[in-house]
């Protein structure tokens, strides 16, 4: 008798060491930040659906000179951060120079290699609905919406397509809907403030031009970033919004792509008489390269 018991409380306590590791081995891959986490964990994702996006030309800054008038003055803050950026995440806050309560603060999700973007279900689901109400007060009063997730391609000249996700708030720092994106696109959590990070300031100038070719106008946008030795390099952006019809959505890719193609073709000859710049694309990553350098 007491061998038999000797063996079930061997059992038992071998039963229950396998059970704390499988839950510590599931406690640490939740807590590991990376797009693949939740899936990893068996946790539901999703992929979203794509049909809007922006196409984008990078011109010299001496191509397109500031107007005198209607000319948003910003200043744009990205915040660095190692294991955010090996995640393919990037903060960022907008500061209108006439009028600083003008804010937001951005958190994007770029996956690293531009794999398909898996996001968490369930907290999709919240932000999705917490920034179809904001649509609707928006719309309603004609302020800008308090808080805007949306999935867009951004379309370079190449052309080379980048698919991308992101949070806008009106506020002035993080709120607990960055935190839930950032836990909804990489499994990771941000810090509680901006001023916790270190930042990169750059000068933008933006204005629009209107255009019989896009409904929503053209953008033209100006960045000036200077790095360690205090030389400034200047990047141009013209850009223009496209979208497609959700259904059907099993053509919904060829589709997008097809419309971008014919968008970015429209932008093209919009200047014929301005030559596209040899660099296209990542505008943000070759303004915080230029300003972590100390080139002459």
């Amino acid at each position: 008798m007491k061998t038999l018991l000797s063996a079930f409380l061997l059992i038992s306590s071998s039963l229950f060491a396998a059970s704390i590791h499988e839950v510590k081995k599931m406690t640490h891959l939740l807590n590991q930040p990376g797009p693949n986490a939740a899936s990893d964990c068996g946790i539901e994702t999703k992929t979203p659906t794509i049909r809007k996006g922006e196409v984008k030309i990078a011109y010299n800054c001496e191509d397109f000179p500031v107007p005198l008038k209607k000319v948003d003055v910003e200043t744009i803050s990205f915040y660095t951060n190692k294991a955010h950026a090996e995640n393919g995440l990037i903060l960022r806050s907008r500061v209108n120079q006439k009028d600083p309560t003008q804010s937001d603060v951005t958190v994007k999700f770029r996956p690293v290699g531009n794999e398909p973007i898996a996001l968490e279900k369930l907290l999709y689901e919240s932000l999705k609905k917490k920034s179809d109400e904001a649509k609707d007060v928006a719309d309603a009063t004609g302020a800008k919406e308090a808080l805007e997730l949306k999935c867009e391609a951004d379309v370079a000249l190449g052309p080379k397509t980048v698919n991308s996700c992101s949070l806008t708030t009106t506020t002035a720092d993080l709120t607990a809907d960055h935190q839930a994106f950032s836990q909804m696109a990489t499994s990771g959590t941000l810090k509680k403030k901006l001023s916790q990070y270190p930042s990169v300031k750059i000068n933008a100038q933006s204005w629009k031009i209107d255009s019989k070719d896009f409904k929503k106008g053209i953008s033209i946008e100006r960045w000036e970033v200077k790095n360690k030795k205090n030389k400034t390099l200047c990047l141009l952006e013209v850009s223009a919004k496209f979208e497609v019809e959700k259904d059907p959505e099993s053509d919904l890719a060829r589709r997008v792509d097809a419309e971008a193609a014919k968008a970015l073709a429209k932008l093209a000859k919009t200047f014929p008489d301005k030559k596209p710049n040899p660099e296209q694309g990542n505008k943000t990553g070759r303004s915080l390269d230029f300003a972590a350098s100390k080139s002459k």
